[in-house]
């Protein structure tokens, strides 16, 4: 049974519930009055009795969302997931779950929230890739399995996830660094064996692509083996990764997971953590930085990597495997995660790798006027501008594409300098090469969001 659960922090994580019916639940004393204040509509109807949790909090859930009652500084509040209305010592006030009032133990200058970043000795990192007849048979080795050079340090774990079409299943690996995809003598049959051997989940019948029972399929088994990890590093810092296609649009694994099911996995497993995961890195997939990607997924995340462009499309000058390496995310995460100080100073380096890419292929980027450009973004810094945007948003005419940019959006539209600061503010660090040559297109960082 999935349950709703509160997380007064970083973020609140929701599930929908199935509990007692409304005939069997009724709402009384502080949460019955703050559902009159609020509204029924937006309340909705009991799920549950109230109840207390181990913390002393006392809980309801509803139909809309939860009710809580926090015994440490004695407010009533309500939560639809994104959205948290408070009595407090102004009477009724509404904000983002992302936002605090000045009267709350943990506000921060300009709103957000004073939340000190935490400190972990070890990270684990998902990284998932979709693995197509076309690029790989489900007997050719190498390719894919050859990216993560090394599986396991002090620092860092790897768990790589194949989304196999030929054989419509799913396989969660977990390699060690003896692991050697190069056959060596071995027939492609008989390597496959032993990668096998490394599946600790495999789950097959997976429904035909881009459809709802496809992108359903993926979100369980992902809910299942996130949930194993959550279990198995409870401690550490968890994050996620995927190298394939991609576009705008808040999807995951190149549009397999619809929008509403990439925030039910990522909601699952930042449940099961107790926190939000520590970066989501679709620094590979093209077009990944539209602010409906940032509104979907800086819900569970601290910091997200992306580009607002199309990625790739260049080579080295000199391609070797030392260079190649030497700029690639998934060798360096090791030393980045063991020789930073912060999740932020290590993924500042990420975003550097991407520059030394470029510079090692400079004279083609400039022969082939091949734009590129990666972003950090702060989720948190993120909240702040993505509600003064979306109420600029709407008074508007409503007249866009995902595609453009967003920037340019709110210079055309003469928008504010403060909202172009709060813009500003999302961005930790960036990566281009504006330098290499003249840029014939816009591309400040972010997209425009889906239109509903």
């Amino acid at each position: 049974m999935k349950r709703l659960a509160v997380f007064f922090g970083f973020a609140l994580f929701l599930l929908l519930p199935t509990s007692l019916s409304a005939t069997e639940c009724q709402f009384v004393l502080g949460f019955a009055t703050l559902r009159d204040l609020i509204g029924h509509d937006i309340v909705g109807d009991c799920l549950e009795n109230q109840r207390f949790a181990a913390n002393g909090n006392a809980e309801q859930q509803t139909t809309g969302g939860l009710l809580v009652w926090r015994k440490a500084d004695n407010w009533t509040a309500f939560t639809d997931g994104y959205r948290t209305w408070l009595s407090g010592p102004n009477g009724l006030e509404q904000r983002l779950n992302t936002e605090r009032f000045a009267w709350e133990p943990d506000y921060a200058p300009g709103g957000g929230i004073a939340t000190p970043e935490p400190i972990f000795s070890h990270n684990v990192m998902v990284r998932v890739v979709r693995v197509t007849p076309d690029w790989h048979g489900y007997d050719t080795n190498g390719g894919w399995l050859s990216a993560v050079r090394v599986r396991e340090s002090d620092a860092l774990k790897f768990f790589e996830v194949a989304i196999w079409e030929e054989t419509k299943s799913i396989h969660f690996y977990e390699f060690d660094n003896d692991f050697d995809p190069i056959p060596h003598g071995l027939t492609p049959q008989q390597l496959t064996s032993i990668r096998e051997t490394y599946a600790i989940m495999r789950f097959d019948g997976m429904p035909d692509p881009w459809t709802e029972a496809r992108s359903q399929f993926i979100r369980q088994a992902f809910t299942d083996f996130t949930a194993y990890l959550a279990g198995r590093y409870p401690d550490s810092d968890h994050h996620l990764m995927y190298h394939g296609h991609g576009g705008p649009g808040g999807q995951l694994f190149a549009g397999l997971l619809s929008y509403g099911d990439a925030d039910g996995l990522l909601r699952s497993w930042t449940q099961a953590l107790g926190r939000p995961l520590g970066v989501i890195d679709m620094g590979g997939p093209c077009n990944k930085g539209s602010l409906s990607d940032l509104e979907n997924f800086c819900q569970h995340t601290r910091y997200y990597v992306a580009s607002d462009l199309p990625n790739g499309g260049y080579t080295m000058d000199e391609w070797s495997i030392e260079k190649y390496h030497e700029a690639s995310p998934e060798t360096q995460y090791h030393s980045l995660f063991s020789s930073s100080e912060s999740l932020e100073d290590a993924l500042i380096g990420r975003i550097d790798l991407k520059r030394k890419r470029y510079e090692y292929s400079r004279n083609n980027m400039i022969e082939n006027q091949v734009e590129q450009a990666n972003y950090l973004y702060s989720c948190q810094e993120f909240a702040d501008f993505r509600s003064a945007f979306r109420q600029f948003l709407s008074s508007q005419d409503g007249q866009y594409s995902v595609f453009d940019d967003l920037y340019d959006y709110m210079v055309s539209h003469d928008a504010d300098d403060d909202l172009k600061r709060l813009f500003d503010n999302v961005f930790v660090h960036r990566a281009d090469n504006r330098d290499f040559f003249q840029w014939q297109l816009t591309a400040g960082g972010m997209l425009m969001p889906i239109r509903e």
